[in-house]
């Protein structure tokens, strides 16, 4: 049984189709419980990637939501902060073209991830020091790209 090999230039890549055009804090909420701000805790990430294209199959909008919430030490857990931004990220398509699912969710997972995290990063720990809490510093890189980038080596 013979197997038909695909040439590179066969198959579109998102990637390759991609240009960064945008990215923009659209949304960011901060609720401080004074009652419990001052005692010491760990901070809770969670992390949400969505993708929406046009109809046209032109313009690829990404999304990077981002949770944070500051959980005291003690017995209780109580929340003394929460934090939640959502980021976004538009690339003009280069090429129109039916893009299959699973390229979208690779290339959220990917670029949109890497282009706007720096920017979420950045923005939580400016925030948390201006608001008079524990400067939080988020990791260089998401847990869920550095396992992206293991399984795909």
């Amino acid at each position: 049984m013979s197997h038909k090999v695909l040439d590179k230039s066969d198959v579109p890549n998102i990637a390759t189709c991609a240009e960064l055009e945008s990215i923009a804090l659209m949304k960011c909420t901060l609720e401080i419980n004074n009652e419990h701000a001052a005692k010491k805790g760990k901070i809770n990430i969670e992390i949400g990637l969505e993708q929406r294209i046009n109809d046209e199959n032109t313009l690829l909008t990404g999304e990077l939501n981002l949770k944070l919430r500051g959980i005291t030490d003690d017995n209780n857990g109580d929340e003394y902060f929460s934090i939640e931004t959502i980021h976004t990220a538009q690339y003009n398509l280069k090429e129109s073209h039916s893009w299959k699912q699973e390229d979208l969710d690779r290339f959220t997972t990917s670029a949109v991830l890497m282009h706007t995290w720096s920017y979420a990063r950045e923005f939580a720990s400016d925030l948390t020091s201006k608001a008079n809490l524990p400067k939080v510093t988020l990791p260089l890189l998401p847990i869920s790209v550095k396992e992206t980038i293991k399984k795909e080596d």
